[in-house]
């Protein structure tokens, strides 16, 4: 069973009630929360100016990405080469789990499955709406807010598990949505995230992307350097900080015949001359506290 009654104002920090009418509210700054389609959305203001990542293109680039979703297995849903990270994950003991940035719901669902209590949440609603339509296929029950994770509507130590999956690459500093995240985890730290040490990775988001745009990318992506976020972590409270590389190309496993695929492999093939963290398009990265 959902249980909201731990949500607390994303502004405030103060408790949330419910009116009879399914609206949030809080005594502490007045602030009302509606609810959608059975998620409560606790966006902050949208206008407000956030030097570290535009919200409003952010919501839009993902209200479009999934206003399209028709079915389970749609493009935008897919996680293809991700499931390296429950393999990672081995070890950690099932608790409650935090999926920030859930999207479509893919890594909710196995995550439930696998024994985890969830909650995920996301800015995009169309997102939101397809997560929540594919748990409900599958028989899981996971709790849905929509919501800036910049401003998480929890109590501190909520969670025992916080999980990130290509989310904080979304961000232009690591400081403070890091610190926010730690605020809320109890014990383990689990992300997967574009390597800036890869070349072409670091050419793409951290330079063509900022200029000229990519397509299918926002502008706030960037490649993360694992040193960075190593270091932040550490600076918040975790230790047994540990480091994974993959290179994973959806290419490679949708249409290996491409000539996208083909020019991959060839550079894959040049770039095993260098050591592995230079070569390798993500990284895993666990901690624990």
């Amino acid at each position: 069973m959902k249980d909201y009654t731990k949500m607390i104002c994303p502004n405030c920090k103060n408790g949330l009630t419910t009116t009879p009418d399914n609206i949030f509210h809080c005594a502490g700054c007045n602030a009302t929360y509606p609810v959608q389609d059975g998620i409560p959305i606790l966006l902050p203001n949208m206008e407000s100016v956030d030097k570290e990542q535009d919200l409003m293109i952010e919501k839009e680039f993902y209200e479009n990405m999934f206003s399209d979703v028709k079915g389970f297995d749609d493009g935008h849903c897919i996680v293809y080469g991700h499931e390296r990270i429950y393999d990672f994950m081995e070890g950690v003991e099932k608790g409650s789990a935090l999926e920030v940035g859930c999207g479509g719901g893919h890594h909710s669902v196995t995550l439930s499955k696998q024994g985890f209590q969830v909650t995920s949440i996301d800015i995009s609603l169309n997102g939101l709406r397809a997560a929540k339509k594919l748990a409900k296929h599958e028989g899981q029950e996971i709790q849905f807010i929509c919501g800036d994770i910049k401003r998480l509507p929890f109590a501190d130590k909520e969670f025992d598990i916080c999980f990130c999956s290509l989310i904080l690459h979304h961000f232009k500093s690591l400081d403070n949505i890091l610190k926010e995240l730690s605020r809320v985890t109890k014990k383990h730290f689990i992300a997967f995230e574009v390597n800036a040490l890869d070349p072409i990775s670091y050419l793409r988001f951290n330079v063509m992307n900022p200029l000229f745009g990519v397509k299918n990318i926002s502008k706030n992506q960037r490649a993360l350097l694992p040193g960075e976020l190593s270091r932040i972590l550490a600076n918040n409270g975790f230790r047994d900080i540990k480091i994974r590389y993959e290179d994973i190309h959806d290419n490679l496993g949708k249409a290996p015949d491409s000539m996208k695929a083909k020019m991959i492999m060839a550079y894959q093939n040049v770039m095993k001359l260098f050591p592995e963290k230079y070569s390798q398009n993500k990284f895993l990265l666990r901690a624990t506290r």
